[in-house]
């Protein structure tokens, strides 16, 4: 008989943002910091493992006696959702139907700051040139979109940003914090969500690692 066991990867990937965040020794709205990058970037890819272990995890104890129906349900759900490309924050909002029975609030947090982080994320991967600005323009005029996206949390952004540079903006040791505890707060959310059974145990296993930040 063959014995086989899974490696979960999610926490160290984690632990990629969040020692680029603690790695930051200037201020925490100082401008230029290339580690938050790597926060923000990492904090996107470790939510997206989770949730991708997860799934794994529901595979593998669908067949559990005693282990909720919801279970197998979830990992069905997530399965098709992948294989038709759905995007991240469309697989949270499904799994909230399917654990809990109702509709994700989106607007509310975590999952409006995570929608944010994502945006950032994906504007990184798939960067495009800067737009062109007028030389007279302050920084608050350029980035304007940007600033009122973070809403009332713009004292994340670089005291000393500039206009032509977004990625400077968030280059900070406040938007690196950010990111870990938007990335921990979500994984703490799902879990609190999922049934008591096997599945929850092991999900509790890995997201132990995400709690210290879901602050």
């Amino acid at each position: 008989m063959v014995v086989t066991r899974r490696i979960y990867e999610a926490n160290v990937l984690f632990g990629v943002a969040v020692n680029s965040a603690a790695s930051i020794q200037a201020p925490v709205r100082a401008g230029g910091q290339l580690q938050a990058l790597v926060s923000v970037v990492f904090s996107v890819v470790a939510v997206e493992a989770f949730l991708n272990e997860a799934t794994e995890m529901a595979l593998g104890f669908s067949d559990y006696a005693g282990e909720p129906q919801v279970v197998p349900v979830f990992a069905e759900c997530m399965v098709e959702a992948e294989k038709s490309r759905a995007s991240l924050e469309s697989k949270f909002a499904l799994a909230n139907w399917v654990l809990v029975g109702k509709k994700l609030d989106k607007g509310a947090q975590p999952y409006q700051d995570f929608a944010l982080m994502v945006r950032l994320r994906d504007r990184l991967l798939h960067f495009k040139g800067n737009e062109r600005f007028d030389q007279n323009a302050t920084a608050e005029e350029f980035h304007k979109s940007l600033i009122q996206r973070f809403g009332n949390d713009d004292d994340l952004l670089a005291e000393d940003m500039e206009p032509g540079s977004w990625i400077h903006a968030i280059e900070t040791k406040a938007i690196a914090d950010w990111s870990c505890s938007t990335a921990a707060r979500v994984v703490v959310e799902f879990v609190s969500k999922a049934p008591q059974g096997v599945w929850r145990s092991f999900l509790e296993g890995i997201h132990r690692h995400f709690v210290p930040y879901a602050s």
